[in-house]
């Protein structure tokens, strides 16, 4: 009998808590299921957002016709500047951009590569161009100051624009340290054969004009 008397006394406090409060109840119930139901279109969307830019990106990139190709990365950033593939659009039309000449595009693309939520190699391959750019101009500090800021400091063109701008600042050591490591790292490529006769050229230079001194016996 306690038993039944204290289960009755529970259903009566539901019920006037369920009286007190429906309208509480009832919209804490809508804005969860409301919630679950943003959060699935949401994630969606997402997918679907991916999907497109994927599809978007791979056409883009099986264009064969150049002129076409960069016309279509252009429109890519333009419409989607937040697409996972937009640093890879980026990239295309910063590399197009500095065979242009045309540095400030070249600065402007760049913002879509180098950002740190990329990829490295992506980042990389953007500081390269930064740093070339910068070379073309004769500055030197700043190709150094964007070649350090790399994630792969034993890449082959990253060590030789290095030992140029090195080799600029009037520091043939170092410059010759950096060429050395740069031939190193191109030797392990067949094809880089030219680079490495073209940075061991630059050695016989710094060695011509910056005599190694006789040690003394």
């Amino acid at each position: 009998m306690q038993a039944e008397h204290d289960a009755e006394i529970v259903v009566n406090r539901l019920k006037h808590i369920y009286k007190n409060y429906k309208i509480h109840m009832l919209v804490a119930i809508a804005v969860i299921i409301l919630s679950v139901f943003i959060s699935y279109t949401w994630d969606h969307f997402l997918e679907s957002q991916y999907k497109n830019g994927a599809r978007l990106y791979w056409a883009l990139m099986k264009e064969d016709d150049a002129s076409k190709k960069i016309k279509l990365a252009e429109q890519f950033i333009k419409e989607r500047p937040r697409d996972p593939y937009a640093p890879w659009v980026g990239l295309i039309l910063m590399s197009d951009s500095f065979s242009k000449g045309n540095w400030q595009a070249v600065d402007q693309y760049a913002k879509f590569v180098v950002q740190s939520s990329n990829p490295e190699a992506l980042q990389d391959a953007g500081s390269l161009l930064l740093a070339r750019k910068a070379a073309l101009m004769d500055d030197s500090r700043a190709v150094l100051s964007i070649l350090t800021k790399m994630h792969d400091q034993a890449h082959p063109m990253k060590l030789f624009l290095e030992g140029n701008a090195l080799k600029d600042q009037n520091q043939p050591e170092k410059a010759k340290a950096a060429y050395e490591q740069s031939i190193q790292a191109f030797s392990q490529n067949p094809q880089s054969e030219p680079m490495v006769k073209l940075l061991l050229f630059q050695i016989s230079q710094l060695e011509k004009t910056h005599p190694v001194p006789n040690k003394p016996s």
